[in-house]
């Protein structure tokens, strides 16, 4: 197909710039639009537009600016960020992806879950209830052309938030890893299918609107765990527990993958859709990912139990 120019909204940091590696491979022409923050200078041939999105005004304005054909929405967190792209796209694109997430999905929903389970309500889920609203301002956008990707977590080299960091981190050492007391099933999804998924959507797109699950196959923890303990040489040392028996003061949403619950999207559509599998090669995109944490150890700031957080200790060097 001939070459799409290609705006995302992001593009520095982990799925963003995956993103962009992968249009970029497939022969697009490329810009990215985010505060500069972060350098990206071994991306020749993408075009650079510096806006901060908490400046509303000033980030629209440079929207309204811009010239392309698509553009992928990886930081719109509020129904202001969205209502914002829309005000200053409409009536200029071909296409719109929105970046979403699993957590938009109103809790407990059946697994897998289908792009049609409703969406989230409370806004005590922070994250989720607002990423949410997000996807309401474009279901009530009919004549904007848009389509949501729903991704579960993501892992790979890159990941500022590293759940495999921490999991590698308490093998290496010969920490605890925690476990939920029955063995649910969870997902996420390698950053470049991810990114795959998206230049599918933008190539392949057969409709001017719609909503698809992404996401690798299901999984238990102890399994996953036990995976991740054969790439490092180390046998895990897990113990079961639940949120109760944690305690109050304990976050078990600061454990990786740890659910009470199965948590499991249907992405059925995108592969019937665009012909993608997710996850055919985990054991390669784990041994990617553990040897990019290896060779690069940083201090492990969000997950973890209390007396294992701390952001200047390293978990293992």
């Amino acid at each position: 197909m001939s070459p799409l120019r290609v705006a995302v909204l992001g593009g520095s940091r982990f799925i963003g710039r995956a993103i962009v590696e992968s249009l970029l491979r497939r022969g697009h022409r490329l810009m990215t639009v985010n505060r500069g923050v972060t350098p990206v200078n071994d991306l020749p041939g993408v075009e650079r537009v510096g806006a901060d999105r908490s400046d509303p005004d000033a980030f629209g304005a440079a929207l309204k600016r811009i010239e392309a054909d698509w553009v992928v929405d990886v930081t719109a967190y509020c129904a202001e960020d969205t209502q914002n792209a829309v005000k200053a796209l409409r009536g200029r694109l071909q296409g719109f992806v929105h970046i979403s997430s699993v957590s938009v999905f109103q809790w407990p929903f059946p697994s897998p879950v289908s792009e049609e389970w409703p969406l989230e309500t409370d806004p005590s889920n922070h994250y989720g209830f607002h990423k949410a609203q997000c996807e309401r301002v474009l279901y009530d956008s009919p004549r904007f052309p848009w389509t949501i990707l729903r991704l579960p977590a993501v892992f790979g080299p890159h990941d500022p938030h590293s759940r495999e960091r921490y999991l590698v981190g308490n093998l290496l050492e010969g920490r605890p890893i925690m476990v939920p007391q029955d063995p649910f099933l969870c997902q996420n999804v390698f950053v470049r299918d991810a990114a795959e998924a998206v230049c599918r959507l933008i190539e392949c797109a057969r409709r001017p609107a719609g909503v698809y699950n992404a996401g690798g196959p299901a999984f238990t923890l102890e399994d996953y765990v036990e995976r991740l303990g054969r790439l490092v040489g180390c046998n895990p040392f897990m113990i079961r527990a639940t949120s109760q028996t944690l305690g109050d003061q304990i976050d078990s949403g600061r454990l990786p993958y740890f659910f009470e619950g199965d948590l499991v999207m249907d992405a059925a559509r995108l592969k019937n859709e665009t012909g993608l599998r997710m996850g055919r090669f985990l054991d390669r995109d784990l041994s990617l990912t553990v040897d990019w944490i290896l060779k690069n150890p940083e201090p492990t700031s969000w997950w973890g139990l209390p007396w294992e957080r701390s952001a200047a200790r390293r978990p293992f060097a």
